[in-house]
C-alpha cells in the first residue's frame, strides 16, 4: 500500500525543463568561474588579467531559463502563473545586456588602481576577453 500521490511519468516537458535547468547550472558555472579567476589573479598580483563580459551576462541568462525550466517541469500551471514565469524570463534579456556595462567599468576602475593598464582585446571563440597587464612590465603576453 501506497501512502501519498501516486508517481506519474514524465512527459516530453518534463526532459526539455531538465535540459533547460543543466543549462542554467552551465551558465552559472561561467559566471563564477569567470569571475573568480579574475578576483584570484587580482588577489595574487598575476603579471596579466584576464576580464570576459560574459560573467554579468551570464547570470540573468540562467534566470530565465530556470523560468523557463520551472515552467515546463511544474505539475499544474496556471495561466497567472504562466504569466509571471515569462514576464521574468523576459525581464532577464535587458539585463543580459546591460549588466556588461557596469561589470567592466567597475573592473577598469579596480585594475587601473591596482597599477593595470589594457593590454588587448581579443575574441577566443566567442568571448570576448580583456587582457590587462602591469605597467612596470611592460608586456601584455
Amino acid at each position: 500500500m501506497t501512502a501519498g500521490r501516486a508517481v506519474r511519468s514524465p512527459a516530453s516537458t518534463d526532459w526539455v525543463g531538465l535540459g533547460l535547468l543543466a543549462g542554467a547550472a552551465g551558465l552559472v558555472f561561467i559566471a563564477v568561474s569567470d569571475f573568480g579567476a579574475a578576483v584570484t589573479s587580482l588577489s595574487a598580483g598575476a603579471e596579466l588579467i584576464e576580464v570576459s563580459s560574459h560573467a554579468p551576462a551570464a547570470l540573468p541568462a540562467a534566470v530565465g531559463l530556470s523560468a523557463f525550466a520551472a515552467m515546463l517541469v511544474r505539475r499544474k500551471g496556471t495561466p497567472r502563473g504562466d504569466t509571471r514565469l515569462m514576464a521574468a524570463a523576459l525581464a532577464c534579456i535587458p539585463l543580459m545586456l546591460l549588466l556588461p556595462i557596469p561589470y567592466l567599468l567597475t573592473w577598469r576602475a579596480i585594475l587601473t588602481d591596482h597599477g593595470y593598464t589594457p593590454c588587448e582585446t581579443t575574441v577566443a571563440g566567442r568571448r570576448t576577453l580583456y587582457r590587462w597587464g602591469r605597467t612596470a612590465s611592460g608586456s601584455c603576453r
